[in-house]
């Protein structure tokens, strides 16, 4: 389920994603968000195409906004192209009890745990807050053959940020001798 978060005031795409077993942050929104990374050891991540990507890199204590609710966890960085996060099982197993209706793309669940307040009449107990995200009405219209590709090559898509290499012969148009251009 695709919901959309924010991250000190810039807005994050997320997938909630029961067949991830962590949680990951895209390296290039690390980068555009100015995530302060640790170094870990290789982690070996199987994609949804059979193939393995290594993650060598971790943010701790990743903070993030669902609907005004602050929410931290810790994520792996991986290169993922086609959306900012992915928040897995690691992340889903601290909610407790989750309310999942797919046909409307909405989840519910208990922020908080029990929450005592205390005035100086009486003591209250209260719920924690229940959080109910709807996720983003238009779901990818791509086949999961071609994401499973822009996953594993989103490198190639990434925007360049230099002019391509001299060669020994550079790209060339001939036009017509009559053509309005070669005058």
């Amino acid at each position: 389920m695709r919901v959309t978060g924010n991250v000190r005031g810039k807005p994050v795409h997320i997938l909630i994603y029961t067949g991830s077993t962590h949680n990951f942050l895209d390296l290039e929104t690390t980068k555009r968000l100015g995530c302060k990374l640790e170094d870990t050891e290789p982690f070996p991540v199987a994609v949804a195409n059979g193939n393995k990507m290594y993650s060598s890199f971790a943010c701790k204590s990743f903070g993030w906004k669902m609907q005004g609710i602050s929410f931290t966890t810790d994520m792996m960085i991986l290169p993922l192209g086609g959306c900012d996060m992915v928040l897995g099982v690691q992340w889903l197993v601290t909610l407790g009890d989750i309310n999942w209706n797919f046909h409307q793309l909405k989840i519910e669940f208990d922020v908080g745990g029990v929450i005592q307040r205390r005035d100086e009449h009486h003591t209250t107990t209260n719920h924690g807050l229940f959080l109910c995200l709807d996720g983003d009405s238009i779901p990818s219209q791509q086949p999961a053959a071609i994401l499973d590709l822009l996953v594993e090559f989103s490198y190639l898509f990434e925007e360049p940020k230099t002019l391509p290499p001299r060669r020994d012969q550079d790209h060339d148009i001939t036009l017509k001798p009559s053509s309005p251009l070669s005058m």
